[in-house]
């Protein structure tokens, strides 16, 4: 962005003869008028800092409300950096067409804003980026990542929770998102997989679901007073999953022995329907600490991320498919040097 800033400045000058009174009028405009906007996103940022602390500030003003040590087993891993620069990738989903791309500095700390009710992923970079990309899930997770201990971070922001996701641990802590205190510990599984524990909540936001990508176990929690029930579902190893629009229903991933989504009775803990996913699944792959899931913001529309062989390449393969008829309606290969790890829809960035 700086070197923009200073092309600009060159070419204004040399070819507009801005003087230099100008350009630093210009600019000191174009900055309050920034901070005019920004102050238009204020709301509350919780990411995870270098030393291994869980950080709650406000935002825009970079105020520090709160910084919670996790435990031993988990701060051990954190000071490494990310395995590789991350980027936002901007897709048509009719055509998995790249739109846009964006990169950022490989140290920049990701996390979450909640803003009114929406959940953001956030990083200073992407306070320039052309969309916001909204999202109440941060997975640490990239390509080729050897590390362990790495801490997903979900927000349900209606019900005013943050649950952070340890894998190396196997908890789930969740938090009160602005009182700041702990409100339950689930120990999901034994410590020490990379792999994601995935978590997708009820339309009333009354219950939580949790699959971890090693066993066939559900676990529903209520999210009333925190009560962790687990059902051994005898279908195979469950991946990522979410909430249906219907109640009483849930996406399931199915990793092994046979990648497939299904549709799941909760009412009947049995399965319903399954949905054709054409390619492989990424967690299998080991490419991935999970495979990415997600629904359009009103729930008409599923996206899953899966791989597939292509010329001698694996490539991304984005399934879309129809929550009300339960169908796959298109799949698309996504033709990018950028292999995407997770998904989020986007929003008109205001700055």
């Amino acid at each position: 962005m700086n070197e923009q800033i200073h092309d600009l400045d060159a070419w204004l000058r040399a070819q507009g003869g801005w003087q230099v009174e100008q350009l630093e009028q210009a600019h000191a405009q174009h900055q309050q008028e920034r901070q005019l906007l920004i102050q238009s996103l204020k709301g509350l940022r919780i990411y995870l800092d270098k030393k291994g602390f869980l950080v709650w500030e406000n935002f825009p003003d970079g105020d520090i409300l709160e910084r919670h040590q996790l435990s031993a087993i988990q701060e051990s891993f954190v000071h490494k950096e990310p395995a590789s620069q991350r980027a936002l990738l901007w897709l048509e989903p009719e055509t998995g067409r790249q739109l846009d791309f964006y990169s950022l500095p490989a140290d920049q700390q990701m996390g979450l804003i909640v803003i009114a009710k929406k959940a953001y992923l956030h990083s200073p970079g992407l306070e320039s980026a052309p969309l916001l990309a909204q999202s109440n899930i941060w997975v640490d997770t990239a390509l080729s990542d050897h590390r362990v201990g790495q801490i997903d971070l979900q927000v349900l922001p209606e019900r005013e929770l943050l649950f952070v996701l340890q894998r190396a641990a196997g908890t789930v802590k969740v938090f009160d998102l602005y009182k700041r205190n702990l409100l339950a510990s689930w120990q999901i599984r034994g410590p020490g997989s990379s792999l994601a524990i995935n978590l997708s909540f009820a339309r009333s936001g009354l219950k939580a679901y949790l699959t971890d990508n090693l066993t066939p176990q559900l676990w529903i929690a209520d999210l009333v007073d925190f009560e962790l029930k687990l059902w051994k579902s005898g279908l195979g190893i469950l991946g990522n999953l979410l909430a249906a629009p219907e109640p009483g229903y849930l996406y399931l991933t199915v990793l092994k022995p046979h990648f497939n989504l299904i549709t799941f009775d909760l009412d009947a803990m049995a399965a319903e329907y399954s949905i054709e996913i054409r390619g492989e699944s990424l967690t299998n792959r080991a490419l991935l600490a999970w495979d990415p899931f997600m629904a359009d913001p009103n729930g008409q529309l599923l996206f899953y991320l899966a791989a597939r062989e292509h010329g001698g390449q694996l490539l991304p393969v984005l399934n879309v498919i129809d929550a009300q008829e339960v169908r796959t309606i298109k799949r698309s290969i996504v033709r990018s040097s950028a292999f995407p790890v997770s998904m989020v829809s986007g929003t008109e960035n205001p700055v």
